[in-house]
């Protein structure tokens, strides 16, 4: 369960682990590094996860299919589907998969290679993938 900022939840009156606040993984605080090693930590040393900040000019850009994906989209979500494509094609490289352009299924979900199973999350800001 996440909470608002895309972070775990914990529930009223939970003690929070040491540490630990309420925030933007890219806002004031912790730093991109810091969270992309928690991220990783989550999963077995078989996942491959990557992060990144969701700042459109460090994005590298669309690969041609995936653009035809978002044509019509909003700003807001041309630039998180943009930032979580970039962390999930930064970790299918970590498997030995490059420039695997991600389209979207009839229900909207990323399209994997065969043999992967992955997933995309994004929040204002930040964008992780898991991949396996």
């Amino acid at each position: 369960m996440t909470g608002s900022q895309g972070m775990p939840a914990f529930p009223r009156g939970h003690m929070l682990p040491a540490g630990y606040e309420h925030r933007s993984p890219t806002g004031t605080g912790a730093a991109p590094q810091h969270v992309e090693a928690v991220l990783g930590s989550l999963f077995p040393r078989e996942v491959c996860t990557a992060t990144a900040a969701s700042d459109p000019v460090a994005l590298p850009p669309l690969l041609p299919g995936e653009e035809a994906c978002i044509r019509r989209a909003v700003e807001r979500r041309r630039r998180d589907f943009t930032a979580g494509r970039a962390c999930a094609r930064r970790a299918l490289e970590q498997l030995g998969i490059a420039n695997y352009p991600l389209l979207m299924g009839p229900d909207r979900a990323p399209v994997w290679p065969d043999g992967v199973v992955g997933s995309i999350t994004h929040c204002p800001g930040f964008a992780g993938a898991a991949v396996a």
